[in-house]
């Protein structure tokens, strides 16, 4: 109900712009929501307060709900403490032996909670000022195989795995302890040798593997629209490893022919309404590294129609933050920063998916 009302109250505003106050509370559906919001909160606390243990799958995927409430309101902050009572209740129930079966409520529960927590914790850290990541960051362990009919996102797994890496080597570099240079070379030769493996990745291969994996029909359609989400995904991970690879180096390598074939690739998957709401943060990724006012143009109407298609406040905040980058470099504090590191120093951490 929550997540409703925010949704009909952002309806009401047609334009992908910042307004003067929080335009969602000239609408009814607004208070709505947030009645709902605290509704969902308190049972949430009541159930995980209550001496007679509740179904545990059922409080985790409420969390993710919430999480999705907050992309609606605003891709700022928020997230990061749900899914952190995520991660908690998931680590209290290894704890407790549940973990061969998690009451298994729903088949595939356990691959779709451990799927999310990753991918949401991954894509949420790219944009963090602060240390997201959990576990092993530096390993390339793939997360579970999750089929693409229970996917909402749609990035190959092995380029998660890439970025997580990339996003864990940078949290090296901006760390207080500057590194010595054994550990510099060996960080720039894991970073080169992932940025060639990912650069290699199959999209072709990936999409029509997925399908086979899949309830989806394996036909040459449902295969290409699929190749293009992938190349997106792969475009804007090589540009982010490409940037982790330049701190290291102090080279300022040209992606402009990535940014471009990124941009192409949204351009084609504008036709396709479900797999274009997988594509903000690629298409943030693309916005962040593009230098050319007609591209950035074309990216900023790509971003309207992203609003159009979903009326989630993230991508106005995304639209607010690119253009505040966009802007003359003297004029931007730090400009000489790669945006790598001057997304840490916006205030809050953005989850933009």
């Amino acid at each position: 109900m929550a997540l409703s009302a925010r949704h009909m109250a952002n309806g009401q505003q047609l334009d992908c712009e910042r307004q003067d106050g929080d335009h969602a509370t000239r609408f009814q559906a607004h208070p709505d929501g947030l009645m709902y919001k605290q509704k969902a909160i308190r049972g949430l606390i009541q159930a995980l307060n209550d001496p007679v243990p509740k179904s545990r799958d059922v409080l985790v995927l409420s969390a993710f709900i919430l999480i999705f409430l907050d992309l609606l309101e605003s891709g700022r902050d928020q997230w990061k403490s749900h899914l952190g009572g995520i991660k908690q209740l998931v680590h209290d129930m290894h704890t407790a032996g549940t973990s061969q079966n998690l009451e298994s409520t729903i088949e595939g529960m356990r691959e779709f909670i451990l799927g999310q927590i990753y991918l949401i914790e991954t894509l949420g850290t790219t944009f963090s000022g602060r240390k997201v990541l959990s576990g092993a960051d530096m390993s390339l362990a793939a997360p579970l195989q999750m089929s693409i009919d229970r996917a909402y996102i749609g990035c190959p797994e092995y380029l998660l795995s890439a970025v997580r890496f990339f996003s864990a080597a940078r949290d090296r570099l901006s760390g207080p302890r500057h590194l010595n240079t054994p550990e510099t070379y060996s960080l720039l030769q894991s970073v080169t040798s992932l940025l060639d493996s990912a650069n290699s990745f199959d999209c072709y291969d990936w999409a029509n593997q997925t399908l086979r994996g899949s309830s989806l029909t394996s036909t040459t359609q449902g295969v290409q629209p699929l190749e293009h989400l992938a190349q997106a995904y792969k475009f804007a991970t090589l540009i982010y490893g490409w940037r982790i690879c330049d701190a290291l180096t102090g080279n300022n390598t040209p992606l402009s022919d990535l940014v471009t074939g990124l941009v192409h690739e949204v351009h084609i998957l504008r036709r396709d309404e479900a797999l274009f709401k997988c594509i903000l943060w690629p298409l943030f990724i693309a916005g962040l590294e593009s230098e050319d006012q007609a591209q950035r143009s074309q990216i900023r109407e790509f971003l309207d129609s992203f609003w159009f298609e979903t009326k989630c406040i993230n991508v106005i905040n995304a639209v607010t933050i690119l253009e505040r980058f966009w802007v003359d470099p003297s004029e931007v504090e730090d400009a000489s920063c790669s945006w790598i590191f001057r997304m840490g120093q916006v205030e809050g951490d953005w989850l933009l998916i």
